[in-house]
C-alpha cells in the first residue's frame, strides 16, 4: 500500500540541501539550488542563472553518484577473504581448563 506524505517547502528544501552538499556540490551554491528545486518550478520560469548554476550542481552530484557507484561496483568485484582463525590460547580460563 503507497501512502503520500506531506513534505513542505521548507523541509524539501532541507533534504536537497542536504543530499546536494553530501555530493560534492559548494555548501552556498546547494543552498540556492535546494531552494530552487524544492519550489518544483518548471524549468521555463528559472532565471538563466538559476537555470545554469542548478543545472551545474546537479552535474557535480550526479559525477559524485556515478563515482560513489563505479567504487562500490570495484569493490564488490573482489573476492572476500576469511578473516584468521584466532590463535589458540596457551593462557587458562576462569574455569582452569585452556
Amino acid at each position: 500500500m503507497s501512502k503520500k506524505f506531506f513534505v513542505s517547502v521548507a523541509e524539501k528544501e532541507k533534504l536537497f540541501q542536504a543530499e546536494l552538499v553530501k555530493g560534492g556540490v559548494n555548501y552556498h551554491q546547494a543552498i540556492q539550488v535546494a531552494k530552487v528545486l524544492a519550489r518544483n518550478q518548471s524549468e521555463e520560469t528559472l532565471t538563466p542563472e538559476e537555470a545554469q548554476l542548478t543545472e551545474e550542481a546537479c552535474r557535480v552530484w550526479l559525477q559524485h553518484r556515478q563515482r560513489l557507484r563505479f567504487i562500490e561496483e570495484t569493490l564488490t568485484s573482489f573476492p572476500t577473504r576469511e578473516p584468521a582463525p584466532a590463535p589458540e590460547s596457551k593462557h587458562r580460563d576462569c574455569a582452569g581448563s585452556y
